[in-house]
């Protein structure tokens, strides 16, 4: 089974969704962003959380003027944002904990027009609730790392992921910026043509693509020796 990493395929290049630009919330906003949130992000696991839920722009036009509703995803720093046709087909597949919620686009207080759109959150974990890790740490080679996360130049998965779409454990970069496909998945978005704005990865080097992509070092994720003193 080959298995693909999704990238978000616009970084630098154009639009793309983020706390900068605005933030996800449970009711239309008018007021500034500097007041508190209405509710916190982990309220969209409450059962009575509405299914249509609103990205709120903040308001400013030189950042409205970016926005590009073209693509079929985007990365957000909180979830995922899918076209309702990308939304269609992942929904085919088994996927890891996960919520999905509808989602309109507001500014100054009004929902702008724009295609259907799905905001894609995987489960938040807990001590008690340990997300499952799909990296076979044994057969994957560990480079020193400067956090707790694993850095390695050819990342292997466990052979008996029983998902189709699914976060990779913890791998530096990866484990935020997006999450693993199969190929059945990578096939089904290419034939149907929604993947505007997806660059699949193979999961073995997508860390270090990753880093390249994103115009990131991927030295600067080893830990560094400390400096002798003479």
């Amino acid at each position: 089974m080959n298995y693909y990493f999704i990238m978000d395929d616009k970084s630098n290049k154009t639009f793309n969704f983020d706390v900068e630009y605005g933030r996800v919330d449970f009711e239309i906003q008018k007021k500034p962003y500097e007041e508190e949130w209405t509710k916190p992000i982990d309220y969209i696991y409450d059962p009575n959380c509405p299914d249509v839920i609103y990205y709120n722009f903040v308001n400013k036009k030189q950042y409205i003027n970016k926005i590009n509703f073209d693509y079929d995803y985007y990365w957000y720093s909180h979830g995922f944002i899918l076209s309702k046709k990308l939304a269609t087909i992942f929904k085919q597949f088994k996927i890891q904990g996960h919520v999905w919620k509808k989602l309109k686009f507001t500014v100054n207080g009004d929902v702008m027009e724009s295609p259907d759109f799905y905001l894609l959150k995987f489960n938040t974990y807990t001590k008690d609730n340990p997300a499952p890790d799909f990296i076979d740490y044994e057969k994957t080679e560990s480079l020193p790392s400067k956090t707790m996360y694993t850095v390695s130049r050819k990342l292997v998965l466990k052979e008996d992921v029983d998902y189709d779409i699914f976060k990779p454990g913890r791998v530096e970069l990866l484990a935020a910026a997006g999450f693993v496909v199969t190929e059945e998945v990578k096939e089904a978005i290419e034939t149907n043509h929604c993947g505007r704005g997806i660059r699949f990865l193979p999961i073995e080097t997508a860390q270090e693509e990753y880093c390249k992509n994103s115009f990131k070092d991927f030295t600067s994720l080893l830990k560094r020796a400390k400096p002798k003193l003479p």
